[in-house]
This record gives structure tokens, C-alpha cells and sequence, in this order.
């Protein structure tokens, strides 16, 4: 289970009666003729929740905030059969820069933003998703959501994502994108995303990323690590796996023994094959960071 998802005692009655009194702020409403839906959605702070939705609305926000305490920017408009939704959120009193640094360094592990944000999408249309994450913490689950293409920013924020009832994505998605500046980002049963490709950009903070389900298709993971960390889980057996780094002298790569070098920097495990289908390959580049990839335990 997510870390930092298991909250007890006061932290779950404090959770559920905020959002006992919260209310719906935004919605989008399902109406006939829209075959693709795209989100973009941004956030200053606060802790937020994805989540499917068994109600009809294509889109929909609660939250435990009065409309009249934050600054917002909502617009929704239908071309040629695709919905297009832009919502910005920001506190009045926006976050610096340097402020964003001092709540990484400065923050207790079990504080979190009275902010918070709840956010339904629906099971019955394909989404294309641009979700832009300021400070705080978010929780995503993406379970039997039809998502064609999935683009994760985080600054400061620490955001966990994955699918909590074991259903993945009906659909093939093109790209699963995520970049993670001073924050961190966890992805959990990453296979059951059925990406394409996978892009991970990691500046200063530190991302996970766990594939270690079997694929039902190939996966080409494009990675890049500045001065932050990697961590990648892939399947121990049954599933071919290929690793490609580049790398300066000032970074730290790891790989277990299961990956036999073949060419140099180009490794592969013992069951990966050459044009074979449902493969990982991955391409990595790392800078004064560290990439670690290990096998499912």
C-alpha cells in the first residue's frame, strides 16, 4: 500500500468530516457527441484525490474550501466531439519559490494542507490528463479509468499513484509522462497503465517507479535524472527487460545480478529478447543523481 495512504485515529475522522462538509465547486455535465475528454488541471497547495466516479458527470470537484477563499480560473468548451476543461486553483496568498523550499525541509511527515481537493472523473470516456501539483500531497487512482495520456508535474508536492482495486487501463495509453522538480512521485502497478511509452524526468527530488507486474504490451521508458533519485522495480521472472544508461562520472547507477552487461552500458536480464514482444527497454540518462533498478521480490 501507498506510503503515507494509511492514516489512523484523529487523521481519518479529521478526513471525513471535512469532506462530510465539503461541497461540489466545478463540474462538467455528460452530454451526447463527446467521444474524448481533456483535462488540464492545476493546483497550488492543499491535498488532493483523484479518483473514478460512479455518477454521470464527466468531471467534478469537491472541496472543503468556501469558493470565496481561493482564486480560481475555470473554462470548458466542446469541439469536434472533444471536451476540453482547464481549471487553475491558487491560494490568495501564493507560494514562493523559496517558500516551496522551506516546506520540503521544513515540514513535519505527518503534517498536511487544510486544503483539500477531491476530483471524480468517469469510467464511461477516454480522458487525456495534464495534472500540475504545487505543494502538498495527491492521491490518484487511476482504476478502470480509460486514460489515453497521462502528464504528472509536481514542484514540492509528493504524489502517490496507482490503481487500489487491481483495474487497469481498458485502453492502450500513448504516454505516461511525469515530472518531478523538489517533490516526489510514486507509481504503483505501473504495468496495469498499458503505456506505450513511459517518460520520467526527475530534477532534485526522487521518483518510483514499480513495473513490476507483467506487461500486457511493450514498454519503452525514456528516463532522465538531474540531481535526484530513481528507483525502478521490474519483474523478476517471465518478462524480458533492457537497460541502456548513459552517465557521467559523477552519478551512481545500480542494477542487480540478475542483468548480464552485453554491450557497454547496455544490459539485459536473462529473458529478454530481440524484437520480442511484452518487453521493457529503457533509456537513461543521469547527471549527478542515482538510478537503481531491482527485481520484484
Amino acid at each position: 500500500m501507498w506510503r503515507h495512504i494509511v492514516l489512523t485515529g484523529v487523521a481519518i475522522f479529521s478526513i471525513g468530516l471535512l469532506f462530510a462538509q465539503s461541497k461540489k465547486h466545478f463540474a462538467v455535465n455528460n452530454t451526447g457527441g463527446i467521444k474524448i475528454v481533456v483535462l488540464n488541471y492545476s493546483s497550488s497547495s492543499g491535498t488532493y484525490y483523484l479518483s473514478p466516479s460512479q455518477k454521470s458527470d464527466l468531471f467534478s470537484v469537491y472541496s472543503n474550501k468556501d469558493i470565496d477563499e481561493y482564486n480560481h480560473y475555470f473554462d470548458q468548451k466542446t469541439r469536434n466531439n472533444v471536451c476540453t476543461i482547464d481549471l487553475k486553483i491558487e491560494d490568495k496568498a501564493t507560494e514562493s519559490f523559496s517558500q516551496s523550499i522551506s516546506y520540503k525541509m521544513f515540514r513535519k511527515s505527518k503534517d498536511f494542507d487544510e486544503s483539500l481537493w477531491k476530483v471524480y472523473l468517469s469510467e464511461d470516456k477516454p480522458y487525456k490528463l495534464n495534472l500540475n501539483y504545487g505543494i502538498g500531497e495527491a492521491f490518484i487512482d487511476l482504476s478502470g479509468l480509460s486514460i489515453q495520456n497521462l502528464k504528472i508535474n509536481t514542484g514540492s508536492a509528493d504524489v502517490h499513484v496507482g490503481y487500489l482495486s487491481g483495474i487497469g487501463n481498458p485502453i492502450k495509453m500513448d504516454t505516461l509522462n511525469i515530472t518531478v522538480d523538489l517533490g516526489s512521485l510514486q507509481i504503483r502497478k505501473g504495468n496495469l497503465s498499458n503505456a506505450k511509452v513511459i517518460i520520467a524526468e526527475v530534477g532534485f527530488g526522487n521518483a518510483y517507479l514499480d513495473l513490476s507486474g507483467k506487461p500486457d504490451i511493450s514498454s519503452y521508458v525514456k528516463a532522465s535524472v538531474g540531481a535526484g533519485n530513481l528507483e525502478v522495480v521490474v519483474p523478476r521472472t517471465g518478462t524480458g527487460v533492457k537497460v541502456i544508461i548513459h552517465q557521467s562520472l559523477l552519478c551512481q547507477v545500480r542494477l542487480s545480478k540478475t542483468f548480464t552487461e552485453t554491450d557497454t552500458d547496455v544490459f539485459v536480464n536473462e529473458y529478454y529478447e530481440e524484437g520480442a514482444s511484452g518487453q521493457l527497454v529503457f533509456d537513461v540518462d543521469v547527471s549527478l543523481g542515482n538510478i537503481v533498478f531491482k527485481d520484484k521480490k
